[in-house]
């Protein structure tokens, strides 16, 4: 009778302790598991800056502004042009970023910021625009 007893009891153990043995197997371990999250949950932040070849043009919607049309029929709103290139016509070459953070009253082009411009031909001073 004691031989049975103990006989169920190291059966009841081994029972338990394989039972918990299976449900470690199956969960995902702790400090992988918050190594990966911590891969996938920081942001990748790249800033892609692009030369291209533009025009100026000059928009006289909502009071004026100069937009950059490119090669490729890209339209651009410059952030920022420096008043030696506003000017209608000219053609530059530009190297910037696109800007989807900034929203803009003009309702024309996608904003860009520029980095750097470079006159290749001028073009017409709008300085009596109005």
């Amino acid at each position: 009778m004691i031989n049975k007893n103990i006989l169920a009891l190291a059966f009841i153990l081994l029972s338990a302790c394989q039972s918990n043995n299976i449900n470690n197997a199956t969960k995902p371990d702790n400090h992988l598991g918050k190594q990966e999250s911590k891969k996938i949950i920081q942001p990748i932040d790249k800033e892609i800056l692009v030369w291209q070849k533009a025009t100026v043009i000059y928009i006289s919607l909502e009071g004026g502004f100069f937009g950059l049309l490119t090669e490729d029929g890209k339209k651009l709103l410059p952030l920022k042009l420096p008043n030696k290139f506003q000017q209608n016509g000219a053609l530059v070459n530009v190297l910037g970023k696109v800007n989807s953070k900034v929203v803009t009253f003009q309702q024309w082009g996608i904003p860009f910021e520029i980095q750097q411009i470079n006159l290749i031909q001028p073009g017409q001073s709008t300085a009596n625009k109005n």
